[in-house]
């Protein structure tokens, strides 16, 4: 089973059209952008808050969108 942020990121590709490649470059387009970015939809790895940042800024969306503990708030309040 995919991680919470892993299928939160694979939903905004999806609804935007996008691939990991586009996301890559509009996060700078180096190597280790797309490294990065194939590690978060594997599951393999999260983000660090300023890489968090960075992508939800790049994806037009809150942080708080990709944030687990936001998610399960919202359903108790």
């Amino acid at each position: 089973m995919t991680q919470p942020f892993a299928r939160r990121l694979r939903n905004i590709l999806i609804r935007e059209r996008l691939n990991p490649a586009d996301v890559a470059r509009r996060l700078g387009g180096g190597h280790k952008d797309e490294v990065a970015v194939s590690n978060w939809l594997s599951g393999r790895n999260e983000p660090t808050l300023r890489n968090l940042l960075r992508l939800s800024t790049t994806l037009k969306t809150s942080p708080f969108y990709f944030l687990f503990f936001f998610s399960l708030l919202r359903k108790f309040v």
